[in-house]
Formats: structure tokens, C-alpha cells, sequence
């Protein structure tokens, strides 16, 4: 449990840097490239983490959208193939949806 805190105190940490551009954004993409290679338990947890704080902005950023919007993609993929418990399932939907917002209906 320490652990896990740990992490996603430290990938947080990671997501303000790069939002308040003190980190290049590449770091927090290969980070997030990293924690979706081994999508299991405590890195599930810490990818939604990312996500959340730092996706967004990488996500509407010019030079780094194209690749967001790539490991968002795997991370949705690799939600539908694995066989996440309810938990991690809505944690991964709710930093999908915070990073990409759904479109609303005309």
C-alpha cells in the first residue's frame, strides 16, 4: 500500500513538472509508455494517475497530441483486453475521459 502511494505520488509529482513545463513532455510520455508495458495492478493505477494530472495538456499540445492520443488509444485497448477488476476499470475510463473529453451531442 506504501508503495502504491509512493508511485502515484511520485507520477503526479512527474504530471505537474511536465504541465508547468519544468520537464520535457517526453519524459512523462515514455513514463506513461513504460507503466502501459506492465498494465497490471499498481501500474494501472499509476497511469490513471498521469493521465489525469498531466494528460490533457498533452494531449492539446501541437507537438506532443499525435502520441498522447496513441498511448491513450493502448491504454483504452489494453483496458477491454485485460480483465481489470471495477476499480481500475472506472479509474482507467475516468482518466480517458479527463484527457479526452467526450463530444457533445449537437
Amino acid at each position: 500500500q506504501q508503495n502504491l502511494e509512493a508511485r502515484i505520488r511520485n507520477v503526479r509529482f512527474l504530471g505537474e513538472l511536465t504541465k508547468f513545463r519544468l520537464a520535457p513532455p517526453i519524459a512523462a510520455l515514455r513514463s506513461l509508455k513504460v507503466l502501459l508495458d506492465d498494465f497490471s495492478h499498481h501500474s494501472v493505477d499509476a497511469a490513471a494517475a498521469l493521465v489525469e494530472c498531466c494528460g490533457s495538456f498533452l494531449y492539446r499540445n501541437p507537438a506532443t497530441s499525435q502520441r498522447m492520443k496513441s498511448l491513450v488509444e493502448v491504454m483504452m485497448r489494453l483496458k477491454n483486453a485485460k480483465n481489470l477488476d471495477p476499480a481500475h476499470d472506472a479509474l482507467v475510463e475516468n482518466a480517458y475521459y479527463s484527457c479526452i473529453p467526450p463530444q457533445a451531442p449537437a
